[in-house]
Parts: structure tokens; C-alpha cells; sequence
């Protein structure tokens, strides 16, 4: 275990996934007995309205835990208390009911705890899940060097706000643009196990 003594109000601990791929999500979905054909057939989230198939809330939430698996090294350092958890809100589309976000395979996962107060062995934390998803890759001078599969699905959905894409700088004269979501927020009470 680490030492929590630098821990401070205010100090984030995060974690980051890119590794979802179809595989994945059809282990999900039979592990954890959850029947949605969305989860695991890609013409069948179509048919529903839906770009491909993708993940919702409930699979990216265990990866909430690898926040703390990471920082204090072994799992059974700590216990956790208590979790509640914030989905955004529903959608209606097709006379079904969707969330606004979804975790697809060329999403990356991006998780933050941050300290919000402690006490004794107790941590108090806010968490928030981010899906980011790369929209294309361009040269310094606009040309472009590569769309990601998101544009080229033509998903409008995501990109039809250019005021909500972001641009990250990258080594060698590149830019990447690509549109950040919040999937959940929520917060968790850790007990340190001395």
C-alpha cells in the first residue's frame, strides 16, 4: 500500500482505457448476464437507432475501481464503503429510452477521482467518467492527416456541434481533434486497510 500521508484535498487519481473492442463487450455482456443485443451485435444497435454497439454505464463503472487498484497497488489495501453513481440522463429516440453517452470501441475511457475531504482512514472522493472520442487528425497547416471511425460513420450526432470539440496539440506539428463527454459522475467513501 502506499503512503496516504501526501494525499490532499484537491489531488486526483485517474485511470485511462482504450483497450474496448467487440471481444470485449460481448464477454461483458454474457459475464454479466445483461441480454441487451446492443451490447453485442452491431446490426442490431443499428436497428435501434444507435451507431454500432457499445457499452452504457454499468460495464465502464468497474473500471472505477482500477482508479484504486492502480494508486494503492494491491486490492485488498482498501475497502470501499460506499459508491453512488450518476448516469446522464435518458434519451428518448425510436420509442426507446437511451443515455446521451455511450462507450464504443474507438472511445477512450477516461476516469477521475479527485479528494474531496478525509477522515482518519476514510477518503472521501468525486469521481467523474469521461468518453473521448477522436473526430481526425490534422497537420499544423489544417491539412488533414486522418479521420477516426466516428466521422467516418458520418456520426453527427457527436460532431454536429463544432463548438464542443477540443484540440489537443501532439508532438511533431499534429492536432487532434476530438469530443469529450461525461458518461457519469457520482462519488465513493474508501476505507484504508492498515
Amino acid at each position: 500500500m502506499q503512503n496516504i500521508s501526501h494525499l490532499k484535498v484537491g489531488d486526483k487519481l485517474e485511470h485511462i482505457f482504450n483497450g474496448l473492442n467487440h471481444q470485449k463487450l460481448k464477454l461483458y455482456a454474457k459475464v454479466g448476464a445483461d441480454p441487451n443485443p446492443i451490447h453485442y451485435n452491431d446490426s442490431i444497435a443499428k436497428r435501434e437507432g444507435l451507431k454500432e454497439m457499445n457499452s452504457q454505464y454499468l460495464y465502464p463503472t468497474g473500471f472505477i475501481m482500477k482508479i484504486f487498484e492502480k494508486f494503492f497497488r494491491y486490492t485488498n489495501s482498501f475497502q470501499i464503503l460506499e459508491l453512488g453513481i450518476h448516469p446522464q440522463e435518458l434519451k428518448s429516440y425510436h420509442n426507446h429510452l437511451f443515455y446521451n453517452s455511450y462507450w464504443r470501441c474507438h472511445d477512450t475511457l477516461y476516469s477521475v477521482a479527485k479528494l474531496t475531504k478525509t477522515n482518519g482512514v476514510r477518503l472521501y472522493f468525486d469521481i467523474d467518467q469521461y468518453i473521448i472520442t477522436p473526430i481526425e487528425k490534422r497537420a499544423k497547416d489544417e491539412s488533414l492527416i486522418k479521420e477516426f471511425k466516428s466521422k467516418k460513420n458520418d456520426n453527427k450526432s457527436d460532431v454536429e456541434k463544432l463548438e464542443d470539440l477540443n484540440i489537443l496539440e501532439l508532438k511533431g506539428r499534429k492536432v487532434l481533434i476530438y469530443l469529450k463527454k461525461q458518461l457519469l459522475e457520482g462519488y465513493i467513501i474508501v476505507k484504508i486497510k492498515k
